[in-house]
């Protein structure tokens, strides 16, 4: 591995570290922030795209994070939703 894919691994590996640590600790402002500066990073997205896109997946994760009650269809749409926006980002 080069020395530019080994960065981009650790800085991927980094980001998805701190994207767990605030989704178990419920901080759903810094999972956000995290999200559109990895869509930013890593899917090139655009400013708006990035923040619709990290909005669809952090209102997912605060639709299933509850234990006892938490809404899995509204989770589901919310994914549906992300999955569009990061295919359509993709080309793909």
């Amino acid at each position: 591995m080069n020395d530019t894919t080994h960065r981009r691994a650790d800085r991927i590996a980094r980001i998805e570290t701190e994207l767990w640590e605030a989704y178990y600790n419920r901080q759903w402002l810094r999972e956000f922030r995290l999200l559109v500066a990895m869509h930013r990073e890593f899917f090139r997205m655009g400013g708006l795209t990035a923040v619709a896109a990290s909005y669809d997946a952090a209102r997912a994760a605060i639709a299933f994070a509850p234990v006892d009650g938490n809404d899995i269809p509204k989770a589901r749409r919310f994914l549906l939703r992300y999955y569009k926006k990061v295919r359509r980002a993709l080309d793909c």
